[in-house]
């Protein structure tokens, strides 16, 4: 998630100097129409997908079942483990009372 995010705002810090490069030698009206035909093309392109896209799984992405990838150990914090010990504790009296 801390990469994604990263990665994202790099597009922020580099549109300023995009545009500083485009429109370098004067700030004259056909250099800012590029600026503007760029913006205007990845415009159309996200509305392309949100109307057409979907988040949906494809067949050729493959299936859960066909995965091979191992599932990593849930790593419990300090706290969490306790807790966890604590309720197999209780699990294991109440298994332990109704067996007698």
């Amino acid at each position: 998630m801390r990469l994604t995010n990263c990665v994202a705002n790099l597009g922020a810090i580099a549109a300023p100097h995009a545009i500083g490069i485009m429109t370098y030698h004067q700030s004259a009206r056909s250099e800012w129409q590029k600026v503007f035909l760029a913006a205007v093309v990845y415009t159309v392109g996200a509305i392309v997908f949100v109307i057409f896209g979907s988040g949906e799984r494809q067949s050729w992405a493959g299936t859960a079942a066909g995965d091979n990838r191992k599932e990593k150990p849930k790593r419990f914090t300090e706290s969490e483990q306790t807790t966890v010990n604590k309720q197999s504790d209780d699990s294991a009296v109440v298994q332990q009372s109704t067996e007698q």
